[in-house]
């Protein structure tokens, strides 16, 4: 869910900042119709490879977010997770950035570790999965994408992520296959069947959750006060991710550069009355002050105040956290190592 609301945030960017002449989605099917000029040619295909990568990675990147904020004995607020975009003629810096958008997900799901006792060989059925109403105590489900997608206001779905069962006791008992013959074609393709509509309908969701957050950021781009369309000419789109220095990927790399004026912006986004009396100043040293959008994507209250419950009791049991530990559970901008460069001709 996390990486489809960040890919069609991009998407949305790219186009109502004027770095590319039509909506991602449409270029896409344009590609049919070739220009001549190979030039523009070369910037297109630039363009879609790099966003197109992008798309691949992000969902292996939210996963090892996940992974890495679950690791946090002392989680916090890291629930809210942060995706931003930046405009500018440099990747590495936010030196000359001339806007950037600020994506905060409340809250991104972690799976919790969960721990299975041996089950007895009498309690699996003969398709190989556990039957319903085996240790279904030791087994809490946060969430579902079939959920219901409010329209007013946006809220993010909870994601389901495969959860590792770790055996009580160091002993397995061996349990016996059944013949071949027992599973029966029948079973076989009525399990495929209910896969194919469990995929067809997370899908729908998916598809439903990105049309509301576009329809949101229309409605909100009809007002001048907070639309985020702006003429721009084209230039670099970075792509900045804030996790812990635990988090591991291969595309992303560590901004340390970043940090602080990241930070700085996300404290004006959190608390805009605190960040007028204590930030004037950094901000008054800037030749320039970047532009920046904030988009705020919600879950259910309900759930977001159990998980801080549970964030509390997690904090009480980790007294004892080595400052090794709190250093890899700081809080750090990551940059994406791919290149995103806009273009308007056609």
């Amino acid at each position: 869910m996390a990486s489809r609301l960040a890919i069609c945030l991009l998407g949305y960017v790219l186009f109502m900042k004027s770095q590319v002449p039509f909506p991602v989605d449409q270029l896409h099917k344009m590609q049919l119709v070739r220009t001549d000029d190979i030039r523009i040619r070369k910037k297109q295909d630039s363009l879609l490879d790099s966003y197109d990568l992008l798309q691949s990675h992000l969902l292996s990147t939210f996963t090892s977010l996940g992974t890495a904020l679950a690791s946090n004995m002392i989680y916090k607020a890291a629930e809210k997770v942060h995706f931003a975009i930046v405009l500018g003629p440099n990747s590495t810096s936010l030196s000359g950035a001339r806007a950037r958008v600020l994506l905060e997900l409340d809250s991104l799901f972690v799976p919790p570790t969960v721990k299975l006792a041996k089950i007895p060989p009498n309690n699996i059925a003969h398709n190989g999965n556990l039957k319903e109403n085996v240790h279904t105590s030791d087994i809490k489900v946060r969430g579902s994408l079939k959920d219901n997608v409010d329209s007013q206001p946006l809220r993010v779905l909870k994601q389901s992520f495969l959860t590792k069962f770790i055996p009580l006791t160091s002993e397995r008992e061996e349990v016996e296959d059944p013949p071949l013959s027992e599973y029966g074609s029948d079973t076989s393709d009525e399990d495929s069947e209910n896969e194919d509509s469990e995929n067809n309908n997370d899908e729908a969701v998916l598809k439903g959750v990105e049309r509301l957050l576009l329809r949101t950021l229309a409605n909100a781009n009809a007002n001048p006060d907070l639309g985020i369309g702006e003429d721009l000419h084209p230039m670099l789109t970075s792509v900045l991710l804030r996790a812990p220095r635990r988090f591991v990927h291969p595309n992303w790399v560590p901004r340390q550069n970043m940090t602080r004026d990241m930070d700085l912006a996300l404290h004006a986004f959190n608390d805009p009355s605190h960040s007028n009396d204590n930030h004037q100043t950094s901000a008054s040293k800037s030749k320039s002050k970047i532009k920046t959008e904030c988009i705020r994507v919600r879950c259910h209250a309900s759930n977001t105040d159990q998980r801080s419950k549970e964030t509390l009791e997690s904090a009480d049991s980790a007294d004892n956290v080595s400052t090794a530990q709190d250093e890899d559970d700081e809080l750090i901008w990551w940059a994406w190592d791919g290149k995103i460069e806009g273009f308007s001709e056609w």
